[in-house]
């Protein structure tokens, strides 16, 4: 087994799931503010979705969640199957590395362009 290669795929992961939460509060808060949560409808709470969980977001929710569509949506559930071998600690190819490398930069970029938006608004607003 790859053992960097493993590595640097559970932390590809690991920041993928994690900058979807952080997109995903920092929208429902700039759109509903504080109190956001209530207005979710989701059987597993935001700190414990899955991946899978996570991507269905942009999905039931577009007016909020406007940074992923539906065709990106289809491509990032083709990683579940990646994160579950991920997770089981199952050796993963260098394809499918890849493929998990080229989704985490999109994640993280669409993280970093919402940033931006809302450090833009909120100085347009001061």
């Amino acid at each position: 087994m790859n053992k960097t290669l493993m590595q640097q795929a559970y932390l590809l992961l690991y920041e993928i799931e994690n900058h979807l939460r952080g997109l995903i509060t920092a929208q429902f808060k700039s759109h509903y503010g504080t109190y956001w949560e209530i207005y979710l409808d989701e059987k597993r709470p935001l700190n414990k979705a899955t991946l899978t969980d996570l991507v269905a977001y942009f999905g039931k929710y577009p007016s909020v969640l406007t940074q992923i569509n539906s065709s990106k949506r289809k491509e990032l559930y083709v990683l579940e199957p990646i994160r579950l071998k991920i997770i089981r600690t199952q050796e993963i190819t260098v394809d499918e590395y890849q493929l998990f490398h080229k989704e985490h930069s999109f994640v993280i970029n669409q993280t970093v362009i919402a940033v931006e938006r809302d450090r833009t608004f909120l100085n347009n607003v001061w």
